[in-house]
Parts: structure tokens; C-alpha cells; sequence
């Protein structure tokens, strides 16, 4: 979704801005989505080729039973090993995925204040919904509140104060005479 063809339906830019914000979102979680799939693919594509040069080497090699059966626990232990390192490895990716969506918005460079939470006290659940990051959040931002993006506490019309200028209703000083019909003129406007 552009800009410009928000502006052609004739949006308010805050408007646009909230429109693109949510847009952002779900590109966001999909961006996630399909990064996580397409490193199980390639993951998943070189176990393939390992195992079945593994699996070749033990059909040559297969000449004594005994080493048949050696060789058949030790892969057996190797690939335990690669599907355990495969699934943190996707754990780690989804988190990291998660932690970056709950920043958006809220951080300058969301890297970074991943790499200063503690990684074992936030839980990602099937829904995909985080918890314990808040509780992180709070004590960072009050000591490193310069990684997150500041709220906008000033208000869309702002006031402007300090002197006013002479001759204004507010502190003109009573006219006499000529000074008297001049200001006058100026109240009539």
C-alpha cells in the first residue's frame, strides 16, 4: 500500500499515518512468516544432502555387521543432534522475530535492545504471543531511555507565550487626543 493512493482518497495525514502503521504491522508478521519458513527450507535441504551422503557411505561400508551397527548409532546420534540444534535454531529466529514486532515503534534499532534482554525470561507461546518482555522494557527505558523513541508531548496547535506587543488590548496604555482616534481606527478593524 503507497501513500500517494491514500492521499488520492483524500486521508487527513494522521489518518494515513495510523493506516500505514497497522499496514506495517501485517507485513511485518508475514515478513516473519515466510523468513522462518524459508530458513527451515534451506535448513531442511542440507540435512537432506548430508543424510543421504551419509547413507551412501554406509552402503559402501557395510561389509561387517558390526560396523554396520556402529556406524548406524553413531549417524543416529549426529542427526538427533542436528534436529535438536535445528529446533532451537527456529525457536531463536521465532523469538527474535517476536521481540522485533513488540518494538516497532517503540525503539530506534530493535537489535539492540534484543541483544540487552534476558532471552530466558521471555517465552514465545504457539499463538505466537510474547510475554515477559514488558517487564524487561521498563527498567531499560528508564536506564537507556535514549534507545526508545520519545512520545510527542507537545500539543498539534502550541501556544506561543511571552511579551505581548504594545498598543494590543490586553496592556494599551490610555490614549489621549490624537493617540486616542489612531487607536480607535485599529479597534474598528
Amino acid at each position: 500500500m503507497k501513500r500517494e493512493f491514500l492521499k488520492e482518497l483524500e486521508l487527513s495525514e494522521e489518518t494515513i499515518e495510523k493506516v500505514m502503521a497497522e499496514h506495517g504491522k501485517t507485513v511485518n508478521a508475514l515478513n516473519v512468516k515466510l523468513s522462518t519458513a524459508e530458513e527451515s527450507v534451506k535448513t531442511l535441504n542440507e540435512q537432506i544432502g548430508e543424510r543421504d551422503k551419509d547413507l551412501k557411505e554406509l552402503r559402501k561400508s557395510a561389509t561387517d555387521n558390526e560396523d554396520l551397527s556402529q556406524r548406524y548409532s553413531d549417524l543416529e546420534k549426529k542427526y538427533k543432534q542436528e534436529k535438536a540444534d535445528f529446533d532451537k535454531k527456529i525457536a531463536d529466529t521465532k523469538l527474535d522475530h517476536a521481540i522485533d514486532m513488540s518494538l516497532v515503534g517503540k525503539v530506534h534499532d530493535s537489535s539492540i535492545v534484543r541483544g540487552l534482554l534476558d532471552r530466558t525470561k521471555l517465552t514465545l507461546d504457539d499463538a505466537g504471543n510474547l510475554t515477559g518482555l514488558d517487564e524487561q522494557l521498563t527498567p531499560l527505558q528508564e536506564s537507556k531511555g535514549f534507545l526508545f523513541i520519545q512520545e510527542d508531548t507537545q500539543p498539534s496547535n502550541p501556544s506561543v507565550y511571552g511579551a505581548q506587543p504594545t498598543g494590543t488590548k490586553d496592556n494599551k496604555a490610555q490614549a489621549t487626543g490624537e493617540d486616542a482616534l489612531l487607536f480607535a481606527g485599529f479597534d474598528s478593524i
